[in-house]
């Protein structure tokens, strides 16, 4: 055999190694605004590396001079032959795989990066000018907002003696130290099914449905119910199931926008009444 030959015969079984034991490598990308809205990617992202710091929970890194919170993924399957679900294994060899996931998330800014601390659960960030909730922007407050302050109220509200903070959102005017979440709220279904989940809270004079004030409720009357639609009681105007809200002088629509209930002084009754009646035969689902 020629030289060439020989070349040849040891060269080929170590291409052949060599491509079975280097992996195909895939990358992919998304570019996310605060709120989740899809952006375009400014350049391709897969080649670069970015220098980043771990603030809280999250690793933040200033790209063009726009911050960023960046997540990467890393998956891998083996060389052999690929298994489909149920065991079924195809009978092709495949190279080893890696597919690699990069999600940034857009910051809504002005950001100083190099002042951004952590606070409270480490998802709550701020700059010292700025405040961000789970990646994002609170809007800005007079006096404002003090982050090292914030400490939990409720469930899902937190506050820094000042202000009540919701997910990223300020409550109008919300009064931390009678904050509280006892409202009666009780249930009228026999179509069974998962209940949907509900927050409502009140202080001395208002009543809020997570971050929104209900205008003109009653905080000390305000009841909430959740009807079926086969279960609305008769005489109350209603047409549609849902979570209600009733107070002593009007009602509310809590599952499609907190929108006012236009009853008559009958219907309002009729709908009070049935409410507590509910309160008085089933347990209440505040807990109290």
């Amino acid at each position: 055999m020629s030289k060439f030959g020989v070349c040849v015969a040891i060269a080929v079984p170590l291409l052949v190694l060599a491509y079975c034991h280097f992996p195909e490598r895939s990358c992919f990308t998304r570019w996310e605004d605060s709120a989740g809205e899809e952006i375009a990617e400014p350049f391709s992202s897969c080649s670069h590396k970015f220098e980043s710091r771990t603030v809280g929970r999250y690793e933040l890194a200033a790209i063009a001079r726009v911050v960023y919170a960046v997540e990467e993924a890393e998956n891998r399957q083996a060389a052999g032959f690929p298994c489909m679900t149920g065991g079924a294994c195809l009978p092709i060899w495949s190279r080893p795989k890696v597919w690699r996931h990069k999600h940034f998330t857009k910051l809504d800014g002005p950001v100083d990066l190099d002042r951004m601390r952590p606070f409270l659960d480490g998802q709550i960030l701020s700059d010292g000018a700025a405040v961000f909730v789970r990646l994002r922007r609170v809007a800005s407050q007079t006096p404002p907002i003090e982050p090292a302050r914030l400490r939990p109220l409720l469930s899902g509200y937190v506050t820094d003696g000042r202000w009540v903070l919701y997910e990223h959102y300020v409550l109008d005017g919300a009064d931390p130290a009678t904050l509280r979440s006892d409202i009666p709220t009780t249930i009228s279904r026999t179509g069974g099914g998962p209940l949907p989940e509900i927050t409502i809270v009140r202080d001395r004079h208002a009543v809020f449905h997570e971050h929104e004030r209900i205008d003109g409720a009653d905080a000390s009357t305000f009841i909430v119910v959740n009807y079926d639609v086969d279960d609305l009681p008769p005489g109350t105007g209603l047409t549609g199931g849902g979570w209600f809200g009733v107070d002593k002088r009007g009602a509310w629509s809590l599952s499609l926008g907190n929108y006012v209930v236009n009853l008559d002084k009958r219907q309002h009754r009729a709908l009070r009444a049935d409410v507590e009646r509910l309160l008085a035969a089933r347990p209440r689902l505040d807990g109290s």
